[in-house]
């Protein structure tokens, strides 16, 4: 009887030292599978290289996506949009009062109000998610209109309120309404900044509500509350003299 228990004993056993045997086997078989299998798919990838025989523009200056997922891409021939499958080119028509204004696309800009910011050569223009149509911003005449012309920052801060950062100006401009079509428009100069050649060349929200101005004379601080400005030093890690051409947080 001992000896039959002594048998079954050591066939469990024999069973057991094969079961950690045969599971680490098949883990590491179950390994080189998968291995395998992301190998093939990362060899299936495939670059796809768009051009402007698909509609595409020659040169990209800004590109934005849609609350669709739709892809907007601008470029020296205007504005394009890709869904994924098809490209559709928005193009100047002036018999068409909604249309697209006429000429390159620098800045895009996709809101969370429903608009998609356009800024060229020829001003500020606004796209209707809704309604699908083109209307241009007026610039109230205390304001010189050029100034727009060279748009390099424009962003939307966190009370929806669009700030534009230009060569010579940084401007803040309300969101349509139904009662309000046309969006505010403020001025607040950069009188402020240091040297002969001033200009603002981006603009971005900082995590204190301060916005930051990229320029050729270094990083400025902007109050919206007050309209004051204060340069970055070198308390700031700032170099004096440094020109600051983009800004990302």
């Amino acid at each position: 009887l001992l000896e039959a228990k002594q048998y079954k004993k050591n066939e469990h056993m024999t069973r057991f030292y094969k079961y950690l045997i045969v599971l680490p086997l098949f883990a590491a078989c179950l390994l080189v599978f998968n291995a395998q299998d992301l190998r093939a798919q990362s060899d299936n990838k495939a670059f796809r290289y768009f051009t402007p025989h698909e509609g595409f523009p020659s040169f990209v200056f800004r590109m934005a996506q849609g609350d669709d997922g739709e892809i907007w891409m601008t470029g020296p021939s205007g504005l394009v949009s890709f869904d994924g499958y098809e490209t559709h080119v928005y193009t100047h028509d002036p018999t068409y009062i909604n249309s697209i204004p006429e000429g390159p696309i620098y800045e895009l800009l996709n809101d969370k109000n429903g608009y998609l910011w356009l800024i060229g050569p020829n001003g500020v223009a606004l796209y209707d998610f809704n309604t699908g149509g083109f209307s241009e911003v007026s610039i109230p005449g205390s304001l010189p209109t050029f100034r727009y012309r060279r748009g390099m920052g424009l962003i939307q801060t966190a009370d929806s309120l669009i700030w534009i950062a230009s060569v010579d100006g940084i401007y803040k401009l309300s969101i349509p309404t139904l009662e309000r079509p046309q969006p505010d428009v403020i001025d607040f100069g950069i009188d402020e900044l240091e040297g002969d050649g001033k200009s603002a060349r981006d603009i971005i929200e900082g995590p204190d509500g301060q916005l930051w101005i990229g320029s050729d004379e270094g990083l400025y601080f902007l109050n919206p509350e007050t309209g004051s400005y204060t340069k970055a030093g070198p308390f700031n890690q700032v170099p004096d003299g440094t020109a600051v051409r983009r800004l990302l947080l």
